[in-house]
């Protein structure tokens, strides 16, 4: 895959007052992979 980088990153919160920066699309599959499944939520 290749390193796109984002224009400005994207801060997500993923624990308690924890931040993670996603400043690419390499970063965003890295996390999205990590995520747990259980942690999955829909829209609907």
């Amino acid at each position: 895959m290749h390193d796109r980088t984002f224009f400005n990153p994207v801060a997500l919160t993923v624990g308690a007052g924890h931040k993670r920066m996603i400043a690419s699309l390499f970063d965003m599959h890295e996390f999205l992979t990590e995520f747990p499944p259980s942690r999955h939520h829909s829209s609907a």
